[in-house]
């Protein structure tokens, strides 16, 4: 039978937390006095969700540190062959580091054997395990030694990525790795790659802290605030109460650049990278369009089999269906088209019923321009021969032209010429920022509705570009669902509903099959819809 210490062992080698809590001191921030190491609420949130691969991006002194610090310490403690290593972005952080996971060491209530103990490294001769703190950049990050346990402590400021290879290489596989940090800025190495997270394309899982949910983020206030905009929309997308929007102002006009607040102690993951551009639409608004997105019905493919398509289910499928279309419902079909290749931008189209200003299905993949010419015919025909409205630009142009040498009859004309009809949306710098605009305006207004996630994403991702006095997407992101977007919007909005007798009249002249006109692609009977 196992003696109480026995047990208390195991039980700390299971939940190295009650290790912590239990054992570990650490000099509180404030007030500079020795504390028991008991958990903030956040460092709680992630304890309780944190996974073999963590991705933590967090404000300022938020104890993330000093946790995985702790977490490592702790595993070297209880557990045999246990090689830890934290890298910190620069000499003096290094030292700082080392320093606190020594006297987090020589505070224990217990003793603990150390073999050796040199700068920047500490080891247990009872477990013959070691704790390594190096700076980023170090020629030797693994010292022959297989890490079995990484912390990548502010990793956006890391100033060479060769030597993260070097490093991660060194980690045997079924390594516990965290990545903790600020951000620092759009279009760098950490930010990509927590896009990619996020993304669900890495063996991470991201967690993400927002200043307002420290509770020790507080002010005090003697008399209900006067708000100013920014603050207003703070409040209305988190419900921020006084105290909290007063201690924002004490750390505004603390800060030398207070242009850095965003960036040191962001409200959203979007713009805690945003100092190298600015989001373009309203961020209150696209939480609004977040919460009240719903899933698709349908994720798929269109199959043409010649009298009627239908949705042929599959998880995969690059297309999704919120709403199936109605008789009595017009719709626009708007779309950004790229080159096809993998990994490339995405081609997009989404449909948008001119009634409701709804997105009721999005086709986002790739293909070639010619492919997704019979694409958006499917969709045209199936959402009762709407208005197709692809871009021509570029790739859109073999789009456009397939399109209209096969006869769809009801393509958008941009302008009517002496020498024929030009056909598709052309993009200019004035039609570019005119669409946008509109766009915006309907994200304020609510008057858009849209379900698709992915073009959720791109919104929080666009930026005014300083270099090219351009909007798009920042490094790293795409913006081909918001382009498709704002052409549908921009069209919805030159649209004028039709009476209902007159939308009869229409249906009728347009469900029918126009000859001439062959859909070119065939393919299982789900949400059959006959042409």
């Amino acid at each position: 039978m196992q003696s109480d210490e026995a047990k208390q062992f195991e039980a700390c080698k299971a939940d190295k937390s009650l290790l912590i809590k239990s054992c570990f001191s650490i000099v509180h921030g404030d007030t500079q006095k020795v504390v028991p190491f008991l958990f903030r609420e956040e460092q709680q949130a992630y304890w309780d969700n944190r996974t073999l691969c963590d991705e933590i991006l967090k404000p300022r002194k938020r104890g993330f540190s000093a946790l995985i610090s702790a977490e490592f310490l702790s595993a070297c403690i209880l557990e045999e062959n246990t090689h830890a290593v934290v890298v910190a972005h620069r000499e003096e952080d290094t030292k700082s580091l080392f320093a606190r996971v020594r006297w987090m060491l020589k505070n224990l209530p217990f003793e603990v054997q150390v073999g050796e103990e040199g700068a920047g490294h500490i080891k247990f001769s009872a477990t013959n395990s070691s704790f390594r703190v190096i700076t980023a950049g170090a020629t030797e990050p693994g010292r022959g030694s297989d890490i079995t346990h990484l912390h990548l402590s502010e990793r956006a400021f890391y100033p060479s990525e060769s030597f993260l290879a070097a490093v991660e290489g060194a980690c045997v596989r079924g390594a516990r790795r965290v990545i903790e940090t600020t951000a620092n800025g759009s279009g760098t190495a950490f930010h990509k790659h927590w896009l990619r997270t996020k993304r669900g394309l890495t063996a991470y899982k991201g967690h993400f802290f927002a200043w307002w949910q420290a509770r020790d983020y507080e002010l005090a206030v003697d008399k209900p605030l006067s708000l100013d905009d920014q603050e207003k929309r703070l409040r209305e997308a988190y419900g921020l109460i006084d105290r909290k929007i007063a201690w924002r102002r004490h750390k505004l006009r603390e800060m030398s650049n207070p242009d850095l607040f965003d960036q040191e102690y962001p409200h959203s993951d979007e713009v805690a990278f945003l100092t190298a551009g600015n989001m373009v639409f309203d961020w209150v608004a696209i939480g609004k369009q977040m919460q009240a997105a719903k899933p698709p019905k349908w994720t798929g493919r269109l199959r043409n089999l010649g009298q009627r398509i239908e949705i042929a289910p599959a998880a995969d499928g690059p297309l999704k269906v919120w709403d199936t279309p109605r008789e009595d419902r017009r719709y626009i079909i708007s779309a950004d088209v790229a080159e096809g290749i993998e990994g490339g931008d995405y081609s997009v189209a989404d449909v948008l019923d001119t009634s409701t200003w709804e997105q009721v299905a999005q086709w986002r993949g790739h293909v070639t321009p010619f492919d997704f010419a019979d694409i958006m015919a499917e969709m045209g025909a199936y959402y009762n021969w709407a208005l197709l409205a692809p871009e021509i630009n570029n790739h859109g142009i073999a789009t456009c032209g397939r399109l209209a040498d096969n006869g769809y009859p009801n393509l958008y004309v941009r302008e009517q010429k002496k020498e024929g009809v030009a056909y598709g949306w052309q993009t200019t710098r004035k039609s570019k920022v005119e669409a946008i605009n509109e766009l915006g305006h309907a994200l304020r207004n609510l008057d858009v509705k849209i379900n698709s996630l992915d073009t959720i994403e791109e919104l929080k991702s666009f930026v005014y570009l300083d270099t090219r006095n351009d909007m798009g997407a920042q490094a790293g992101a795409h913006d081909d669902c918001v382009l498709s977007l704002a052409i549908g919007v921009s069209l919805l909005g030159e649209s004028r509903e039709t009476p209902q007798a007159q939308r009869q009249k229409f249906r009728e002249a347009m469900g029918l099959r126009p000859r001439g006109f062959v859909l070119p692609r065939s393919g299982p009977s789900y949400g059959v819809r006959k042409i």
